[in-house]
């Protein structure tokens, strides 16, 4: 009976330090609009995720309302986090967008910076040979070996602004 207590405990916890890891990597803010009601687009390239439209260019060729707009950021650093932060992203974002009532989303900006580098690397080596002499005074002989692999990773950070609209027709 403990043990199960135990590990739903430590389960628990680490989907609080995953929820919480990933926050460090994405954000999705977003902000009511206030203004003109309707909006007439005039077409573009257009898929759907979630039973969402995302107009990736152009807008809708029908009536719409910008009902607010999403600024989503994603930091990039090839960690294992940033990994899982960048698979829930689509999903984070279609949240957002029913949250508020939306029916599409259109993709207005997305941009990436570096700002930084990571470098992972592995060296090995190994040496063998005989020790011999006498006194303090002695003869080393062997060889020597060794071997690595390096690579450089671009950290980046990427910035989308994101339209928020209800269709109305």
């Amino acid at each position: 009976m403990r043990t199960n207590r135990l590990r739903v405990a430590f389960s628990l916890a680490c989907i609080i330090i995953l929820v919480q890891g990933c926050a460090l990597y994405n954000t999705t803010q977003f902000a009511e609009y206030r203004g003109p009601s309707e909006f007439q687009g005039q077409g573009g390239t257009v898929r759907s995720v979630d039973g969402i439209d995302v107009w990736e260019t152009g807008t809708p060729n029908r009536k719409f309302r910008l009902l607010g707009m999403i600024e989503q950021s994603h930091y990039d650093n090839s960690s294992l986090m940033s990994l899982i932060a960048r698979a829930s992203m689509d999903s984070e974002l279609m949240e957002q967008v029913k949250a508020h009532g939306g029916d599409a989303i259109i993709i207005l900006d997305s941009n990436s910076a570096i700002t930084g580098y990571t470098t992972h690397a592995n060296v090995s080596g190994s040496q063998s040979g005989t020790l011999s002499g006498v006194g303090s005074v002695g003869l080393y002989s062997g060889t020597h070996s060794g071997s690595g692999t390096a690579y450089t990773h671009a950290n980046t950070k990427t910035n989308k602004a994101i339209a928020v609209i209800k269709y109305l027709d």
